[in-house]
């Protein structure tokens, strides 16, 4: 109940049933309550019976309500309940529980609450009027679980990392991959399905596994798209964008003696030299150990 107001035990629809009085000017704000955890249930259903006394009829309206947690209280559709002094009356047989209460990690509290202050006579509840609940009785599915196995080739990194995951059938589950310097996200394969992009969501309806592939860029096709070297011809002054990867640059003369070299520390970075007028060579470096030749000029 909503106070610390005595339960009694008293005859009920088979044995004994919880019996309370105090239910005088209750509309809105006195109820019959349980809680219970759905942890691992759906498709949750509830039922219930309620009687009032006869000498002492006591509360004639309900309804029911729940809430998760600390959150508000919400009607459960098709729950107002007429309560007279039998057992056939204010009875609720499998009556669905909104699905927002399936697999809650939160208690999820029910309450057979007052709606008006009449009595089952058609009075007005006093203090010694009697209301009685028995065989409340909450019944669920239970949600079934699987493995999702996670892995990748290649460098890089996955989220949620390699190894086994246990979910709940529907769960939705957002895989992540991240190539590490040097190396590119090729695919997902999830269930022996290709997938091309680094974020994919997937519900999860069965054990499956879902693997990552990186490979290592080439570092004269792909990244040569990428990494720009200006101007050229140049006067001696070249600039760098997009160095992301970029461990050196070298200068070579035309004949491959180093003449000029540089080691890179920023994305977009200077290359000053006073070497005379010609055509030489820019030994590109990167820190996968892929290397790319450019040839340059200085005017």
């Amino acid at each position: 109940m909503e106070s610390n107001r005595t339960i009694s035990w008293k005859n009920g629809f088979a044995d004994n049933a919880a019996q309370a009085v105090g239910w005088d000017n209750g509309a809105g704000t006195k109820y019959w309550y349980v809680q219970f955890s759905s942890k691992g249930y759906g498709s949750l259903k509830i039922s219930s019976k309620q009687q009032s006394g006869g000498t002492n009829p006591g509360p004639q309206d309900f309804k029911v309500q729940y809430k998760i947690g600390d959150g508000d209280y919400t009607d459960v559709p098709n729950t107002a309940i007429t309560v007279k002094n039998d057992w056939t009356t204010g009875v609720l047989i499998d009556v669905d529980i909104p699905s927002d209460t399936w697999n809650a990690n939160d208690m999820v509290t029910m309450r057979w609450i007052m709606t008006s202050n009449t009595n089952s006579t058609g009075g007005v509840v006093d203090a010694a009027g009697i209301s009685k609940i028995d065989d409340i009785v909450v019944t669920g599915v239970a949600i079934p679980t699987y493995t999702l196995t996670l892995d990748h080739v290649g460098n890089g990194t996955i989220e949620p990392a390699d190894g086994d995951h246990i979910y709940d059938e529907g769960t939705l589950v957002i895989l992540n991959a991240t190539p590490d310097q040097g190396w590119k996200f090729t695919k997902w394969v999830v269930g022996g399905n290709d997938v091309n992009t680094a974020s994919t969501e997937i519900a999860i309806a069965a054990s499956t596994t879902a693997t990552a592939y990186f490979s290592e860029t080439t570092g004269v096709g792909e990244l040569t798209n990428t990494f720009s070297v200006y101007p050229n011809p140049s006067n001696g002054t070249f600039y760098f964008k997009n160095l992301s990867g970029v461990k050196s640059v070298e200068l070579y003369s035309i004949i491959g003696k180093m003449v000029a070299a540089k080691r890179i520390s920023s994305t977009n970075d200077t290359f000053i030299t006073s070497l005379p007028h010609g055509c030489y060579l820019m030994k590109i470096e990167w820190v996968n150990g892929k290397s790319e030749v450019r040839k340059v000029f200085i005017n």
